[in-house]
């Protein structure tokens, strides 16, 4: 079940891009989405960048499944979001012959809070864990951001260097607070900039 289908998705882009492909683009850019048949990871090349965005923004549960002709096999199949299957799709890089891979894990760990036991009474605190539906929903949240978090870092295996986001103080889903969670974000990027210099350098040495 899902909320919105995603042909609304590229209808919408496409105005906005008007055809165009990302071949047409001066900077590389290759969409990753998930193949539901085969668990695959496919990275898109030839297509618009419309489709791109569909296709790889197909989030089970919140958006339907994109149907498109697969780039390996021709052959027309259903896609999800290629987080699915890798949160930081680093191995299509690789396979363009890209020389220094450099991720960015955009998932930050949940905000510190101390969990506290409302009642010492054991009966009073079963009642309040079989009732307390708001909390085991922001409890299911939490951990599903920690688990997202944990699978970025290790899916990026290629990468030479990872920005690896800060736990933030008002948490990854505090809309209302973009500018303190992009102030507290800035101070984590310095340390990945700085080694990927470091890597920059050393592979021009190396050529």
């Amino acid at each position: 079940m899902s909320m919105v289908n995603t042909s609304f998705l590229k209808h919408s882009f496409s105005g906005c891009f008007e055809g165009r492909e990302y071949l047409d683009l001066d900077t590389v850019c290759l969409p990753a989405a998930t193949e539901v048949g085969t668990s695959r990871l496919v990275a898109f090349r030839g297509t618009t960048i419309a489709e791109g965005i569909r296709v790889s923004a197909s989030f089970p549960t919140i958006y339907s499944p994109s149907w498109a002709n697969d780039p390996e096999t021709g052959h027309l199949t259903r896609f999800v979001d290629g987080a699915i299957s890798s949160f930081l799709p680093d191995a299509p890089l690789v396979e363009e012959g890209a020389d220094l891979v450099l991720g960015a894990n955009c998932i930050s760990l949940p905000s510190s809070t101390r969990l506290s036991q409302p009642f010492s009474n054991p009966v009073w605190l079963r009642a309040v864990e079989t009732l307390g539906w708001l909390t085991r929903l922001k409890d299911g949240g939490r951990s599903a951001f920690v688990m997202m978090h944990a699978a970025s870092v290790s899916d990026a295996s290629l990468a030479k260097v990872v920005f690896d986001s800060p736990r933030l103080s008002k948490g990854p889903h505090a809309f209302y607070a973009g500018g303190a969670i992009r102030d507290e974000a800035r101070a984590a990027v310095e340390p990945a900039v700085t080694a990927a210099v470091k890597a920059w350098r050393a592979m021009r040495a190396r050529a």
